[in-house]
């Protein structure tokens, strides 16, 4: 079980603070209207342009593991641009605007039950909040979007403790990652035994967090086991924190 102290927290994005949901129904007719908008009609259609992106991916890892990373992360940016030498006439920001547009049109996100409470709560008792995620620049865009529908902003984390996997180029579960997040926490003088990490899977979440000497809380339905110090949902990980005296319990809801 999750025990005190606990002094700072890590959240996932996808599955944990972000919930993905399938692609919108009219997706390949908002890629054809975005293409024609960016001047990129030679682009082919969604499956197509993803199959020359993959390719440029597997090189990429390949590469990546000739010299000894594990886990190798990519920055999709680089890889469109690679795989799609057309959208290297965008600017930095129309490029970001338009992966950003094909992401919605792959996924959509909205912010998972309970995690606007409890990282207002969280914030508010000065408890250090931050991300590890293997992530893309457009997922800090989902995320702020999602934030901003419940009145947050990304100001609920403190980007000193933000991993984002895109930015070092190797992903959970390496665990590099891990060793990453403890060398920040040293800043603030906390252990990892003091932290807890939250994430929804056990492969690249719980068990190499365990191994580092974190506590873990995987999301999932209210009631599933795991070998994480807790399991349930965010909104059963906001009550476990109100029962240990970290959030007020009138709040939790």
């Amino acid at each position: 079980m999750v025990t005190l102290p606990i002094q700072a927290v890590f959240f996932d994005v996808y599955n944990t603070l972000l919930k993905l949901n399938p692609a919108p129904a009219d997706a390949n007719d908002r890629w054809r209207q975005l293409k024609k908008h960016l001047n990129l009609e030679s682009l082919p259609d969604l499956a197509r342009f993803q199959e020359a992106n993959e390719i440029v991916i597997a090189r990429h890892h390949v590469r990546a593991r000739t010299i000894g990373i594990g886990y190798p992360e990519i920055y999709w940016p680089q890889v469109v641009k690679l795989a799609w030498p057309v959208t290297t006439g965008l600017s930095p920001a129309a490029l970001d605007d338009f992966l950003f547009a094909h992401a919605r049109l792959v996924h959509s996100t909205t912010l998972n039950d309970g995690a606007a409470n409890l990282l207002g709560e969280l914030r508010g008792r000065k408890i250090p909040v931050g991300i590890v995620s293997n992530a893309q620049p457009y997922t800090l865009r989902e995320l702020e979007e999602g934030l901003k529908k419940q009145g947050l902003s990304m100001d609920c984390f403190r980007p000193e403790i933000c991993f984002w996997s895109f930015e070092s180029g190797f992903s959970k579960p390496d665990p590099h990652v891990f060793s990453w997040l403890e060398g920040r926490l040293r800043r603030f003088g906390i252990q990892c035994s003091e932290a807890l990490i939250v994430g929804d899977r056990l492969d690249n979440d719980i068990l190499p967090a365990q191994s580092q000497g974190f506590q873990t809380w995987m999301t999932a339905e209210s009631g599933a086991h795991s070998p994480a110090n807790g399991t349930g949902t965010l909104l059963d990980l906001s009550k476990t924190l109100a029962t240990l005296g970290m959030l007020p319990q009138k709040n939790i809801r």
